[in-house]
């Protein structure tokens, strides 16, 4: 239990944007401090995702957000606790969430409702967290050689909103689809294929890169997740590698904000070995 206020207040609609990127956890954990709030998780130790965002202030420089104390927030139920939220207002509308001192609760209210939930002890989605964040400080640290042991093979990038159609290829058969990257010198695609259905859709990288052979790369359900969880506005980084080797690197889709943004998301996606089956 924490022995001051831990919590923030944010308009509803920045809250549901920025929590829209873990909806496929089942719980998560939020971080305060005086100067915004961030998440991680993971799931399946498959899919990784990490988000955080500056408070905001209007045009005038009047702050629209503001921290109610630094710490952790463990929410459990998170389909349930983001339900909930969405009752307590409209878009625009001021949302609170706040930890007291010495409570186990979570307080959450609006204008139009207020609710409780209990904070949660051991939640799953912290499984790894901590590890692979060490690795991607390391991998930016060394200007995104690779990952871990693991050299990545290309690097690739694009204008976040060009990128953000992605998340739309083959919408129909995404549930129990298998997916596909296709990597060339100057273009990305992406296959959606489910039994005998099959969609493609490419888009050209900024900068042509040098490859002898296309590289194919085959994921389950979560490279879609990863995909929905990169902003749409600023430049969005791709890397890395051939996935049938010994020593194969995680899939990491790195989000820059424009220059007048201050947030950003990082997922890292694990590789299938090739695509016999399909996800349950």
């Amino acid at each position: 239990m924490s022995e001051g206020n831990i919590g923030f207040e944010t308009q509803l609609h920045h809250f549901n944007n920025f929590s829209k990127t873990f909806k496929t956890m089942d719980d998560l954990v939020i971080e305060v401090n005086d100067d915004g709030i961030s998440a991680a998780g993971t799931v399946d130790r498959a899919f990784f995702v990490r988000k955080w965002s500056d408070f905001r202030v209007d045009s005038e420089g009047t702050p629209t957000d503001k921290s109610l104390g630094s710490g952790s927030i463990a929410i459990g139920q998170l389909d349930t606790f983001l339900s909930l939220t969405n009752e307590c207002g409209e878009g625009g509308d001021e949302l609170s969430i706040l930890v007291e001192p010495n409570d186990s609760k979570i307080n959450v209210s609006g204008p139009n409702a207020s609710f409780v939930m209990p904070v949660i002890q051991n939640p799953a989605s912290q499984a790894g967290v901590e590890q692979i964040a060490t690795t991607l400080q390391e991998s930016e640290t060394d200007d995104w050689d690779g990952f871990g042991d693991a050299k990545f093979d290309f690097k690739l990038t694009f204008d976040a909103a060009e990128f953000h159609s992605l998340q739309q290829v083959g919408k129909s058969i995404q549930n129990g689809a298998l997916f596909c990257l296709v990597i060339s010198h100057e273009a990305l695609g992406i296959i959606v294929k489910r039994d005998q259905i099959k969609i493609e859709k490419s888009i050209s990288h900024k900068k042509p890169i040098a490859l002898d052979e296309p590289i194919v790369i085959w994921f389950g359900k979560w490279l879609m997740d990863a995909l929905k969880a990169m902003p749409g506005k600023g430049t969005i980084h791709v890397l890395g590698g051939e996935s049938t080797t010994d020593n194969a690197p995680p899939l990491v889709l790195r989000h820059e904000a424009p220059d007048d943004g201050a947030f950003g998301t990082i997922a890292v996606i694990a590789p299938r070995q090739d695509e016999s089956g399909a996800d349950e």
